[in-house]
């Protein structure tokens, strides 16, 4: 798919030969497009890349660190890469035999990746098989969103944890005060909250599907993120 006037980057391939295009650079990530494309590139994986990915996450324990090999111009190549943003995977110092050099990447995840890998590979897969691979409305998401970017970046590191938190599970709950009821309202105005009559707000289904991943983001630009 395509958008009107939008910068269209190099296309990616997946397992299966499948060509997709992307609208955001992989280190962009103040773009408003670089949260849906990045949503999608998991949506765009083939059968095999999915269960390859799949299957290293069921095999994570204290025993087994699972690596990723992956070549230039593959969704999971960019994938990965924008997992670095997320502090999930980070590129490892391990150098590559002589005739594989300056071709594959090879990486491993993080322990703050380990911990939160699956959700988002199940949240995304999700999504994107609810909206049909549309990025559109997480384009629309996203631009209305980052208008709290310089209110959220002012948080101390703590309290995007505990945000984080709250919408990592809508069964965490929140009672809202004078002093919180504003920016929880605004969240309500994004379909990332709901409200009960008796001022408890829940993260909504929309909400934990992407808030926790975009807070990942923050907390990987402030050091947050652990990574070995």
């Amino acid at each position: 798919m395509s958008f009107p006037n939008d910068t269209q980057h190099p296309g990616v391939r997946n397992g299966a030969g499948e060509e997709f295009s992307l609208f955001s650079a992989t280190q962009d990530t103040r773009s408003a497009k670089w949260w849906p494309d990045t949503s999608f590139l998991v949506h765009a994986l083939s059968d095999g890349d999915f269960s390859t990915l799949r299957g290293a996450i069921q095999l994570i324990d204290d025993e087994h660190e699972p690596v990723f090999l992956t070549g230039p111009g593959s969704v999971t190549n960019e994938l990965y890469a924008r997992l670095e943003h997320l502090g999930y995977m980070r590129v490892t110092e391990k150098p590559l035999p002589e005739d594989l050099q300056g071709h594959p990447v090879e990486r491993s995840l993080t322990d703050y990746g380990k911990e939160h890998i699956a959700d988002f590979v199940i949240a995304q897969r999700m999504q994107m098989e609810e909206l049909d691979g549309n990025r559109e409305p997480l384009e629309d998401f996203c631009t209305k969103f980052d208008n709290l970017r310089e209110h959220h970046s002012g948080f101390p590191i703590e309290a995007l944890q505990t945000f984080r938190m709250f919408f990592s599970d809508p069964r965490y709950d929140f009672d809202l005060d004078q002093s919180s009821n504003y920016l929880f309202r605004l969240y309500k105005m994004f379909g990332i909250v709901e409200i009960s009559d008796e001022g408890v707000a829940r993260a909504s289904r929309f909400g934990s599907m992407n808030v926790p991943f975009l807070f990942d983001l923050l907390l990987k630009e402030r050091g947050a993120t652990v990574i070995h």
